[in-house]
């Protein structure tokens, strides 16, 4: 069963590619991939191996939300089941790792898939920058061709990942393969991610001497770290400002370096309030859009509770929903975009609340053990747990891609599930192996 778990991950690491070179579309991939996660927990269960299912509480609550969101807007079942597959797919892969047995073994050839596939990302960036130039779309790596958040997120975890790595290991291999995931996002055109870098390689440092060595704050935060990461940061904004177009006065690569500039525009790009348009509103706002259009409506109160029906916002070819809709409905784009502001729309308040709290209590869990594991388990925790962070910050503020782009949840949810499954399993004895 894990040779089928590992197989799906690399599947979904790889579907942009598929497109590209067999034209396998992404949407029938992806309901092969599902459609498989959900036999594999089926035999799971059916097999009487499932444990652990107080840390799932979230499946029975979320459906109980959809379905009064349902009834409440008398919404179509298939919209209804449209639009809770987005949320409940990451957690059946969570339900697969609490259940099924990974082995040493197994566990190393997961953490080899991943740094791989992770890796050559690189070729992938190069080869969009020799065919199609820098873009937002197209050879989004191997992952995709439309979605430019990819772009943003990607290289995050890639930072996490090799930073982490390199930390441990101190091989020089992974600062060229975390330098590499800067350059597959530059090539993305993704602004962001200019200045999110810095921001996420000072957390991973943090995150790292604090759970693989218990270190205390005050050891971490030395002037020899603060200066490099503050140095390292220079040279990132730096280039980014003059790489990005859109980030330098002249609006070409390897522009003037004008940071007041730089503020101003990222400052006024994402804090838009033109909602009736489609490009017309920033990230900022989305929240804000969300809640006045709510609350601008007939039964505002079960509106900004429950949503407006689950489905109804999702691209989907059962429901034809896509971004223009969004300004139908007199929002812009990124109300559709941020993954906590296009819950509220569907679920109200209270489905963001309580996916938050999820998320929130599988970051405790996670962080609450990880002294407990090995140098080599404890690495790709303390991974585990940066990632976890890095696509729950997402959703809340910037995209939605832990709901809808498995490349990236499946093997986060797969390793969340082998170690909160080591944790809670009693008879885990964590000297049991020398790495």
């Amino acid at each position: 069963m894990f040779n089928l778990i590992l197989f799906l991950i690399i599947l979904s690491f790889n579907l942009g590619l598929l497109e590209n070179l067999f034209g396998l579309l992404p949407e029938v991939s992806g309901y092969i991939i599902d459609i498989s996660i959900l036999i594999v927990s089926v035999l799971v269960l059916l097999n009487g191996k499932s444990k652990y299912l107080k840390t799932l509480w979230i499946i029975p609550l979320f459906i109980i939300i959809s379905l009064i969101s349902k009834f409440f807007n008398s919404s179509e079942f298939i919209l209804f089941v449209v639009g809770i597959r987005r949320y409940l797919m990451p957690i059946f892969m969570l339900f697969i790792g609490l259940n099924i047995y990974i082995s040493d073994n197994n566990f190393h050839r997961l953490t080899k898939t991943i740094i791989f596939l992770f890796s050559v990302q690189f070729f992938v960036a190069i080869y969009k920058l020799y065919t199609v130039g820098m873009q937002e779309h197209m050879y989004i790596g191997t992952l995709a061709n439309f979605g430019g958040a990819i772009s943003t997120i990607l290289p995050l975890l890639g930072i996490n990942l090799f930073l982490v790595l390199y930390l441990d290991s101190k091989k020089k291999v992974f600062i060229l393969l975390m330098i590499s995931m800067l350059f597959f996002g530059y090539v993305g055109l993704k602004r962001a991610l200019v200045f999110l870098a810095p921001i996420n390689i000072f957390l991973s440092i943090v995150f790292y001497y604090w759970l693989m060595h218990d270190s205390k704050l005050y050891k971490i935060f030395n002037p020899k770290v603060i200066i490099s990461v503050g140095l390292l940061a220079m040279v990132i904004i730096y280039l980014g400002v003059r790489i990005m177009p859109t980030l330098n006065p002249e609006n070409k690569v390897w522009g003037s370096f004008d940071l007041a500039y730089t503020i101003d525009y990222a400052a006024g790009y994402e804090d838009r309030k033109d909602y009736g348009k489609l490009d017309g509103s920033g990230r900022l706002n989305a929240y804000e859009g969300i809640f006045y259009f709510l609350t601008s409506n007939t039964n505002a109160f079960h509106k900004l509770i429950v949503g407006i029906g689950p489905g109804t916002t999702e691209r989907n070819s059962f429901t034809k929903f896509d971004q223009f809709s969004m300004e139908a409905l007199g929002l812009g784009y990124a109300s559709g975009l941020v993954g906590g502001a296009k819950t509220v729309l569907q679920f109200g308040l209270l489905g963001l609340i309580v996916y938050t709290l999820f998320l929130f209590k599988l970051f405790s869990l996670l962080v609450k053990f990880a002294l407990n594991f090995n140098v080599f388990q404890k690495k790709w925790l303390i991974i585990t747990i940066l990632w976890l962070l890095i696509m729950t910050v997402d959703f809340l503020f910037y995209s939605h891609l832990i709901l809808i782009v498995r490349g990236m949840y499946l093997p986060l949810y797969l390793l969340i599930g082998y170690y909160v499954r080591k944790s809670l399993d009693s008879n885990f004895k964590h000297e049991n192996i020398i790495y």
